[in-house]
């Protein structure tokens, strides 16, 4: 059973409008081609994955979801970064290209986010690619590197604590209704 929470179309609206007005205060090369792109994608009524968030809007409310915790485990981290890598972490998921492409979906969002031409720094790109604690495809040193960041870090945990409440939520719902 799905969180009611997220699946009425005036939450999707809300989250919508959350996520737009938080990526309009960054200012950065690229910002509003990569706006105009994400509101044109499935982005805002897609599922966040096959396990977790599967409910229309998921994908956006997974992704506030690790802003607001990212915030709170890395206070005084660059809000523009927290920004960025906590919305955009899994932002490939709106255009179909799921996980079982070559260089995960940390990557592929990484190219997805440039390729629309939004600057990233070194450390958002880190970030957004290693936030599944993985180490494929890419030289060691950017992995070392990535572990040792305060917004890497804080990304990976938020991604992990917002997945595991979401499905701690939907399996309680199925448990406790009698389903």
């Amino acid at each position: 059973m799905k969180p009611d929470r997220n699946t009425n179309l005036s939450n999707v609206n809300k989250n919508r409008e959350r996520i737009l007005s938080l990526l309009r205060s960054v200012d950065r090369e690229g910002m509003d081609a990569f706006i105009a792109s994400l509101d044109a994608s499935d982005f805002f009524t897609a599922k966040g994955s096959y396990r977790h968030h599967n409910w229309k809007g998921g994908l956006a409310a997974h992704s506030l979801g690790v802003y607001d915790v990212a915030r709170v485990l890395a206070p005084g981290e660059n809000a523009d970064s927290l920004i960025i890598a906590a919305l955009l972490h899994d932002i490939c998921k709106s255009h179909g290209r799921w996980p079982q492409e070559a260089g995960g979906h940390g990557y592929r969002s990484v190219k997805l986010a440039e390729g629309c031409g939004l600057k990233l720094s070194p450390q958002e790109r880190r970030a957004i690619r290693w936030h599944m604690q993985h180490k494929r495809n890419v030289p060691d040193s950017d992995w070392q590197q990535a572990r040792k960041e305060r917004l890497r870090n804080a990304i990976c945990m938020a991604d992990s604590i917002d997945a595991s409440s979401s499905w701690i939520v939907e399996h309680l719902q199925g448990c406790c209704s009698g389903r």
